[in-house]
C-alpha cells in the first residue's frame, strides 16, 4: 500500500484495534515519518527501532518480507525497546539540524571544488553560491537557537550541555533533538536504545570533558559517556 493518506488508513483497518498491539518501524532515512505519525495520531504504541539491532540476529538475507520477520520478532522479544515519536517541537529542531548539516557538508565540497577551478567565471559563480550557502546556515543556526529559547525545558538542557568543554551549539542542539530521553529516563533504558558506555563524539572526535567528569562524581580526564550526560540533566548541574 501507498504512503498516502489513503494508504495510511488501509492499514489501519488491517491492523484492527489499537490495544494490545505494539507496532515497530526501522529508520528509513525519514520515508517512515509519516506513516508513525499518522499510527500515533491514531493511539497505537508506534516505535523506532535500532536497524543494528535488529540485524545483529545474524539474517543478513535482504528483502522485505525478511526485514519485516525480522523487526516483528525483534519488538515481540524486546517490546520495551525502541523510542516513541518525537515530540512535533523535536521534530521541527532535528529538521532545522539537519538541513544544517546538509548544506554545511555542501559548502564543504564546494569550498573544495572553487581551489580546482581557473576560470573566472567558474569561481565568481561558486562564490557566490558559498556565500549563499554561508547565509542559509547562519539563518538555520539562528532558528535552532531560537527554537531551544523560546522551550524552557530546552533552554534549561542546553545550558547544562553547553557548560561541559567540547559540546557546542551544534552538539547540543542535535543532543537536545535527537535524544530527548536524556535527563528523563533511568540508564537501563538508555541501554535500551543502544547507548552505553562510549564517550559522547564529535564531528572532530571524542569530546574532551575534564570538567563534566567532575560534576558526575568521575575522576579528572574520564569521558563523560551518554549515560553520564543523563545523570547530569537528572541532576540539574
Amino acid at each position: 500500500m501507498s504512503n498516502t493518506p489513503a494508504g495510511h488508513s488501509s492499514l489501519q483497518r488491517k491492523l484492527g484495534p489499537v490495544d494490545g498491539q505494539i507496532i515497530a518501524l526501522e529508520p528509513t532515512g525519514g520515508y517512515e515519518w509519516t506513516i508513525w505519525e499518522a499510527l500515533d495520531a491514531a493511539g497505537y504504541d508506534v516505535r523506532q527501532v535500532c536497524a543494528a539491532h535488529v540485524r545483529a540476529t545474524g539474517v543478513l538475507a535482504k528483502t522485505d518480507p525478511i526485514d519485516a520477520r525480522l523487526i516483528a520478532d525483534f519488538i515481540a522479544f524486546r517490546p520495551t525497546s525502541g523510542r516513541k515519536l518525537p515530540a512535533k517541537k523535536l521534530r521541527y529542531l532535528n529538521a532545522l539540524s539537519t538541513k544544517r548539516r546538509q548544506l554545511v557538508e555542501l559548502r564543504k565540497r564546494l569550498k573544495c571544488q572553487i581551489k580546482q577551478h581557473d576560470n573566472d567565471l567558474m569561481v565568481a559563480l561558486d562564490v557566490e553560491l558559498l556565500e549563499l550557502l554561508s547565509r542559509q546556515i547562519r539563518g538555520l543556526e539562528d532558528a535552532i537557537q531560537a527554537q531551544i529559547m523560546d522551550d524552557p525545558q530546552m533552554k534549561q538542557h542546553a545550558k547544562i550541555l553547553q557548560s561541559i568543554p567540547g559540546i557546542g551549539p551544534v552538539l547540543c542542539a542535535a543532543l537536545i533533538g535527537e535524544m530527548p530521553e536524556l535527563g528523563t529516563i533511568v540508564r537501563a533504558a538508555l541501554e535500551a536504545r543502544g547507548i552505553d558506555g562510549g564517550p559522547l563524539r564529535t564531528i572532530d572526535g571524542v569530546c574532551t570533558a575534564r570538567s563534566a567528569a567532575i560534576k558526575i562524581a568521575h575522576g579528572p580526564g574520564v569521558l563523560p559517556t551518554a549515560k553520564d550526560v543523563s545523570v547530569l540533566l537528572e541532576k540539574g548541574m
